[in-house]
């Protein structure tokens, strides 16, 4: 159970309880965080590329010559987390958007990780934070204490590199706060971290966007080291009932029916929502598109670099 802050030991039960607190007794961490929300956002192409969506994670190892960069946007009240075996270079990437599902997260995660570097006995982590920020709610600093109280809880040693988070990641706009930094990856190779877009966040991305819109609680790991194939599902859903009159619906009603902060969401937030649901009246039972309850594979084609179905 060691969490390190600006390489200082946390107590258990003494760690901060706040971005405020963080900021205030590491004022390192605000500075560093500020900095990282001005660097030029970087956007990244879907070759060489995997895109982690809200409750899903991936864990990659380096030279994989699959996947190069790791990473997520879209995260307003969301966090990204991204955990970087020191010794190995192993890295993985969660959106968190859910703290009753932090904790089963951060295990899942640290469970692949060590899976993965099973040699070494002594592994130290570095953690980074980005997305989240100041919003009315207080939904991203809920997020962030689930996880620091979560992060203490490993066995492991943790050590917070980054936190573009809370007012390191806020700005105002007509008087009202909006995240600066809606994205991050991670280079798996070298270990950097950027602000990121991503062009494309396939494959399978509109059934991944419909296990988001109906509440799934079910933790994803998309990505198979051994094969080096994406994976997804099987997962069940079923279509919230009338939510196919949503279609019906003016744009913004659709965002304050579904966004938990419809005020600086970006552009795609509405348009994807639409997409799931047309998915749901088409494909109304998981059943049929998980046939014999099979996940869907995908392989890495070598001549274009993108992501294709694979037999298995």
């Amino acid at each position: 159970m060691v969490l390190f802050i600006d390489n200082i030991k946390q107590e258990e039960e003494r760690h901060p309880t706040s971005t405020k607190a963080l900021f205030n007794l590491f004022p390192s961490y605000k500075k560093n965080g500020t900095k990282f929300s001005e660097m030029p956002n970087i956007l990244v192409d879907n070759k060489g590329s995997l895109y982690v969506m809200a409750r899903e994670y991936a864990v990659v190892t380096p030279k994989n010559h699959r996947v190069i960069i790791l990473g997520s946007d879209e995260a307003t009240t969301c966090i990204i987390l991204i955990v970087r075996d020191c010794n190995t270079g192993a890295t993985g990437l969660a959106h968190l958007d859910n703290v009753g599902l932090i904790e089963q997260h951060i295990k899942e995660i640290m469970n692949s990780l060590q899976r993965l570097s099973e040699e070494c006995s002594q592994n130290k982590y570095s953690i980074y934070l980005v997305g989240g920020y100041s919003d009315p709610r207080g939904l991203s600093e809920e997020i962030f204490v689930g996880i620091l109280e979560t992060l203490q809880k490993v066995h492991q040693e943790m050590h917070l590199q980054l936190a573009c988070i809370g007012d390191a990641n806020t700005v105002l706009k007509d008087d009202k706060p909006w995240p600066k930094v809606y994205g991050a990856a991670v280079n798996i190779d070298t270990g950097e971290v950027f602000p990121s877009t991503f062009a494309e966040k396939g494959p399978d991305e509109i059934l991944r966007g419909v296990k988001i819109l109906v509440g799934s609680s079910n933790i994803m790991n998309i990505y198979e080291n051994s094969s080096g194939m994406v994976k997804i599902g099987p997962f069940f859903y079923k279509m919230p009932r009338g939510i196919e009159h949503w279609l019906e619906e003016t744009d913004e009603a659709i965002l304050r029916k579904s966004s938990t902060s419809p005020d600086v969401e970006p552009s795609c937030f509405v348009p994807n929502i639409k997409k799931a649901i047309q998915f749901m009246i088409e494909n109304p039972r998981s059943i049929h598109v998980f046939k014999e309850n099979k996940p869907h594979y995908f392989s890495r084609d070598e001549t274009s670099g993108l992501w294709v179905p694979a037999n298995v």
